[in-house]
């Protein structure tokens, strides 16, 4: 029976079962997002090859031309801190994966900044709504939910913000929200989601790392929302 003691643990429980395929892209997706700059654990990994030899690095991409082949990228482990190799893999060469220290993968990086309390969080909402106001030309409320962790709203709350302050620098997206949106929600929930209903757009997010949205995907829901 597997025991619920430790992180690793308890994350091997919630592990969704995936082929390999499925597995890398998600494992591509954090390396993205780790070479945009935002702040996300990439895990280390073994690849094992068919030819019997193994490599062990972080994913930081998965490739595909036009004709459809894949190449995996990958951030070889040299021993040598200051030394970075990138190491191609044609797909057809992978056999299986390793993915070492699962307990990590949905806390925060060890960089990250604290976490602001709620008060502080509350007067960030508000500079953020009246930026917005100020762009769009119309009042703008925010609802922050009610939670136990500050930190994943935190979280949100500048994403957000960077997302929407840019995208209405256009000015067909600032007259799109204008009028439609008369209120900014955000919240915690099992799953990342952007719902928009009766002039309130809400955001929600995980407490897990691994398992929130990234800003391009966050951008593209809301340019097709609006």
């Amino acid at each position: 029976m597997i025991s619920d003691r430790t992180d690793g643990e308890r994350a091997l429980k919630a592990w969704p079962s995936r082929n390999l395929e499925q597995l890398v892209d998600d494992l591509a997706q954090l390396g993205r997002r780790w070479r945009a700059g935002e702040p996300v654990r990439v895990p280390k990994v073994t690849v094992w090859l068919r030819s019997g030899a193994t490599v062990t690095g972080e994913v930081v991409d998965l490739h595909q031309d036009r004709s459809g082949t894949r190449t995996l990228v990958l951030r070889q482990h040299t021993g040598e801190p200051a030394q970075v190799d990138v190491l191609h893999l044609a797909w057809p060469a992978l056999d299986a994966l390793t993915v070492h220290d699962l307990g990590t993968l949905d806390k925060p990086p060890e960089t990250l900044a604290a976490s602001p309390t709620r008060a502080q969080l509350e007067r960030h909402a508000a500079d953020v709504t009246e930026a917005l106001a100020q762009k769009v030309g119309t009042p703008i409320a925010f609802v922050l939910e009610p939670a136990e962790q500050v930190e994943p709203l935190d979280w949100l709350l500048r994403q957000v913000e960077e997302v929407l302050l840019e995208l209405t620098q256009d000015q067909r997206f600032a007259d799109a929200m204008r009028g439609r949106v008369r209120q900014l929600k955000l919240g915690l929930s099992v799953n990342a989601g952007l719902v928009f209903a009766d002039g309130v757009l809400t955001f929600t997010t995980p407490t897990a790392w691994n398992k929130r949205t990234s800003r391009e995907a966050l951008e593209r829901e809301l340019r097709a929302l609006l």
